[in-house]
C-alpha cells in the first residue's frame, strides 16, 4: 500500500465509497447496505499493517472526508434510505457524550500515548482557538498529565519555587547570551527544542574535548612550555552525565570550569594559527630565503667570486640539515607560544 499521508488514504478511500454507493443507488437497502459494509471493510483492511497512531488519525480523516457514521449523518441522511446502515453504524460507533470536561479528560487519558510531534500540533491548535496556559499561572490537567506521564519519565520537573526561580534565571541568561532583543515579550523557549540543542553540544564537546587537549598536551610536552594551563582531571562524559542526574558530587564551578577550559583553548588555537603562520612563513623565509643563502656564500668565499652553483650547492646543504618532522615542529612551537600568550590573557 503505497500511501503517503492519513489525509492521502481518507481523501482516496471517501471518493472511491461515493461511488461505490452510487452504484448500488438502485438495489435493495439490505443488499446495498451489506456491499457498502463489506466495501468498508476491505479499506480498514488496507491499514491493518500501519501503527495504532497511523490508523486512528486515518480514521479521524476519514471522518472530517466522509463522516458517514455519525450520528449527524445516520440520522439526517441514511436512517431515511439505509436502515441496515444505520443499524451497523450504530453498534460500531456507541454515541458518547462530546462536552468539553469530557473530551479533556480523554485527552488526559490519551496524552501518554501521543509522540512528541502529535502533542506540539494539539498545544498549536488549542493555543489557535485561545486555550492556552498564562505565564506564571499553574498548570492544567492536561499540562499535568503531560507531565507526568511523559516528561518525568525522563526529567526532572521543578516543584519548589526555589527550583523554578533557578530555571528562569538560567532562561533569562540564555535569552541574554543570545541578546535579548531577539526574544520579543511573551515569546517564551522552547522546551523540546532546548533539549535537542543540549544534546547537540554535549555530542559536539565530547568530540572537540578529547583532540584539543591531545594537541595541547603535545606542544607542551615537547617544547617544555611552563603553564598552569592544565587539561582538567573530570572524564567529560561522565562528569556531564551525574551533573545532570543532579549527582551531588558533581559540583556545578567543576563542570563550568572543565567546560570554559577546553572552548577557550580551541578559541586560542583558533586565534593563534595565523599569528604563528605568519611568523613561521618569516621564519622559513630567513633560513631559505635568496638572501640569506647569499650572504652566507659571500661570507664563505671571503670577497671571491661565487657561482651559481655555489648557491645551489648551499641551499641543498640546508635543507638537508631540516627534516619535515622538525619544520612541523618548528610551527606547533611558534603555534603554542602564541596559543600560550592568548591564554595568558584570560583568568581560568
Amino acid at each position: 500500500m503505497n500511501v503517503i499521508n492519513e489525509r492521502d488514504w481518507a481523501a482516496k478511500t471517501a471518493m472511491r465509497l461515493h461511488i461505490w454507493q452510487e452504484s448500488f443507488a438502485a438495489d435493495d437497502p439490505s443488499t446495498r447496505g451489506a456491499a457498502v459494509w463489506q466495501y468498508i471493510a476491505d479499506a480498514l483492511a488496507e491499514l491493518g499493517e500501519m501503527d495504532e497512531r497511523f490508523r486512528v488519525t486515518s480514521l479521524r480523516a476519514l471522518d472530517e472526508e466522509f463522516p458517514f457514521y455519525q450520528e449527524r449523518k445516520v440520522l439526517e441522511a441514511s436512517a431515511r434510505n439505509d436502515p441496515l446502515l444505520v443499524k451497523k453504524a450504530t453498534e460500531a460507533s456507541p454515541l458518547e457524550p462530546t462536552d468539553a470536561q469530557t473530551l479533556t479528560e480523554r485527552l488526559i487519558q490519551e496524552a501518554s500515548g501521543l509522540s512528541a510531534d502529535r502533542r506540539e500540533s494539539i498545544a498549536k491548535q488549542l493555543a489557535e482557538v485561545g486555550i492556552v496556559l498564562p505565564q506564571n499561572v499553574a498548570a492544567g490537567p492536561v499540562a499535568e498529565a503531560l507531565s507526568r506521564n511523559e516528561v518525568s519519565m525522563h526529567l526532572t520537573v521543578p516543584e519548589y519555587k526555589d527550583e523554578i526561580a533557578r530555571l528562569g534565571k538560567t532562561v533569562e541568561k540564555i535569552q541574554s547570551t543570545l541578546g535579548s532583543t531577539k526574544f520579543q515579550a511573551g515569546k517564551v523557549i522552547h522546551l523540546i527544542r532546548s533539549m535537542q540543542m543540549l544534546g547537540l553540544m554535549s555530542e559536539q564537546f565530547l568530540q572537540l574535548h578529547p583532540q584539543v587537549w591531545a594537541m595541547w598536551e603535545k606542544i607542551v610536552t615537547n617544547h617544555q612550555y611552563t603553564t598552569s594551563f592544565h587539561k582538567p582531571a573530570l572524564s567529560p562524559d561522565e562528569s556531564l552525565a551525574q551533573f545532570l542526574l543532579g549527582a551531588p558530587s558533581t559540583k556545578r564551578a567543576d563542570v563550568g570550569q572543565m567546560v570554559s577550559k577546553t572552548f577557550y583553548l580551541a578559541v586560542a588555537a583558533v586565534s593563534a594559527v595565523e599569528t604563528a603562520g605568519k611568523e613561521f612563513a618569516a621564519w622559513f623565509f630567513d633560513k631559505f630565503g635568496p638572501q640569506n643563502i647569499e650572504s652566507i656564500v659571500q661570507y664563505e668565499s671571503k670577497g671571491g667570486d661565487s657561482t651559481p652553483q655555489d648557491y645551489w650547492k648551499h641551499y641543498l646543504h640546508l635543507a638537508e640539515t631540516y627534516s619535515t618532522e622538525e619544520l612541523s615542529e618548528q610551527f606547533l612551537n611558534l603555534l603554542g607560544r602564541n596559543m600560550l600568550r592568548i591564554i595568558q590573557t584570560k583568568k581560568m
